[in-house]
């Protein structure tokens, strides 16, 4: 991809994410409101200790959206209304891209910049993605890294293949920090507010099904921007050269600081317990359906 194209694609990037458009053909919805996640980052002190770093030392980091897909399975087989659909785009693509990307840049505002560098990737594994017929629950894994890129290893970025996964390690230079973190939604737990077009119109499926998508995405930027290892290991490569592609076993998180995934256990009945506890800090009520579909879900 060269120079130009990358520049119009960003500049569509931006032109969505401005207007708030749902691309995915959520008809009725102007914008969803990610203002639960941005308090939740702001009042990180592992986020605001990533920005003084940044600041106290000049620093400014660059930023790829990536996602992984295929022509079957995840986000290319979703029932919606009775029919099979897929996602998969061109415009679906950007929006997608979109919303694993505004968070970062509205938060780290004026800390990032399009060159070589120091560089954050948030990868979207949209192949392997569950996602309920009419958007009625979803489970997505998401990978991020830090790697330090030179311009030849950025632009060699921007012409990597679309791979089934997320392993795009051979693609991202010199990566000393990566982490996989997995998160899940539903529309009852889903802390997005949405502004409609028309408050007369009814949610359509894609609506709904739009809304849980981006709401992962806003769960885990936000496990990504407050991420006390990530910061961590970037003080640690600039000092050392350490790297640390350490975590490569899923981990929860909630919509606040991420949580370390749990050692592997033989005792049922304490991971059980982990999933009713993760149900209920997403938002789900004991003793209703939807709670016990959650903890059913994050069993599978």
């Amino acid at each position: 991809m060269n120079k130009k194209k990358i520049s119009l694609t960003l500049a569509l990037v931006i032109s969505i994410m401005a207007n708030g458009c749902a691309t995915t053909g959520a008809t009725n919805v102007a914008t969803f409101g990610n203002e639960y996640y941005r308090e939740n980052v702001s009042k990180s002190k592992n986020y605001n200790e990533l920005k003084e770093y940044l600041l106290k030392n000049n620093m400014k980091l660059g930023t790829i959206a990536a996602m992984s897909y295929s022509t079957v399975g995840g986000l290319a087989n979703i029932g919606i209304d009775g029919q099979r659909r897929s996602f998969f785009t061109a415009e679906n693509n950007v929006w997608l891209k979109s919303i694993m990307s505004n968070l970062v840049l509205s938060e780290l505002s004026g800390l990032l910049l399009d060159v070589a560098g120091y560089t954050l990737i948030f990868c979207g594994d949209y192949n392997h993605a569950s996602i309920g017929d009419n958007g009625s629950f979803g489970k997505v894994e998401y990978t991020y890294f830090l790697s330090n890129m030179t311009e030849e290893q950025r632009q060699i970025s921007f012409k990597q293949p679309t791979l089934s996964d997320c392993g795009y390690d051979s693609y991202l230079g010199d990566i000393f920090y990566k982490k996989k973190i997995q998160v899940s939604s539903s529309p009852a737990s889903a802390k997005l507010s949405i502004v409609r077009k028309n408050e007369n119109i009814p949610t359509t499926s894609l609506d709904t099904a739009s809304l849980v998508l981006k709401d992962m995405a806003e769960q885990a930027m936000t496990g990504m921007l407050t991420d006390a290892e990530m910061l961590q290991a970037l003080k640690d490569y600039r000092l050392t050269g350490s790297k640390k592609i350490a975590v490569e076993q899923p981990s929860k998180t909630t919509v606040t600081e991420p949580i370390t995934a749990p050692q592997p256990s033989t005792n049922q009945s304490v991971n059980l317990d982990s999933f009713k506890t993760q149900c209920k800090e997403l938002g789900f009520k004991v003793g209703t359906a939807d709670y016990g579909n959650c903890v059913l879900q994050l069993m599978k």
